[in-house]
């Protein structure tokens, strides 16, 4: 603010408003409190009333914010399944997403919370192309681990039913829980967690889910190698689920190709065609 009075007094240019940017955060990991936003608000009303009887009004100015990750962060997961597993000097669990879904983890190792949801706990969804939904109530109101990989408050009654379940995973060491959760984007930095311990040991076809995915899922989407982009379903106020963006499919991914003689898909050797075209032209 003052800087903006002074750039008027000195060049004449009138400011007529100011972005305080969007910079409020999202409680990614569990036992994070979360930005009071109704004491942010009252805390920018009391300096920029402070600042504008001292300046006698004369710069009035726009207050403005960009708050899209802490509206739309906490209200969106990524919804996988496990495919992979593999124990060397290392634990590994490989998901059907990758980070074309998820870029933050993998592009700067950004927290997500991971939560692994037992299959039998989960129910298909009857949506067309969104087969293998787990329930909405398993999605939003499974506890999260603790950071130590104990469940958060209020989950006794839950342990008791998984404990009843066939007896899967609950004799497990914590040790045994550690894993690194990667994609199969083929690329080194496609991880989700590092040495994450979570709250359960994955197992093939578990449904695994990434936490706080709503503002930088699809909006930082790509299809490098080949990934298409999932489909999007919104959660509505009584639970019912419905797709908002279906799933991407090849046709997609080669829709925007437009080269006069180029062979069609679906004619012999066309893959080895559109790759030895693709090299002509970058040499070009």
């Amino acid at each position: 603010l003052p800087t903006g009075l002074e750039v008027k007094e000195k060049s004449g240019v009138e400011i007529s408003q100011v972005n305080l940017g969007g910079g409020i955060g999202v409680a990614y990991e569990p036992g994070t409190r979360p930005v009071d936003m109704q004491a942010c608000g009252k805390e920018v009303k009391t300096a920029f009333s402070q600042f504008s009887k001292k300046s006698d009004g004369a710069l009035p100015l726009r207050i403005v914010m960009e708050c899209g990750r802490a509206i739309t962060g906490p209200n969106g997961v990524l919804v996988s399944r496990c495919v992979h597993q593999k124990r060397t000097y290392k634990n590994y669990v490989g998901l059907d997403a990758c980070m074309s879904n998820l870029m933050r983890p993998g592009m700067y190792g950004a927290y997500h919370h991971v939560t692994v949801l037992p299959v039998e706990d989960s129910e298909l969804s009857s949506l067309p192309g969104a087969s293998s939904l787990p329930s909405v109530r398993s999605l939003f109101d499974c506890p999260p681990s603790s950071p130590s990989g104990e469940r958060e408050s209020g989950a006794v009654g839950e342990e008791k039913k998984q404990k009843k379940s066939k007896g899967r995973r609950r004799d497990e060491s914590h040790e045994d829980r550690v894993y690194d959760v990667v994609g199969g984007l083929c690329e080194n930095n496609d991880k989700f967690a590092i040495d994450r311990q979570l709250n359960a040991s994955p197992r093939i076809g578990d449904i695994v889910v990434v936490h706080d995915a709503g503002a930088h899922g699809h909006s930082m989407g790509f299809q490098y190698n080949g990934k298409i982009r999932s489909a999007e379903v919104l959660v509505k106020t009584r639970g019912e689920l419905e797709m908002i963006r279906r799933a991407e499919t090849y046709a997609d991914y080669f829709a925007t190709l437009d080269w006069q003689g180029l062979p069609r898909p679906g004619s012999s050797w066309w893959p080895l065609q559109l790759a030895l075209a693709g090299a002509a032209g970058a040499a070009v």
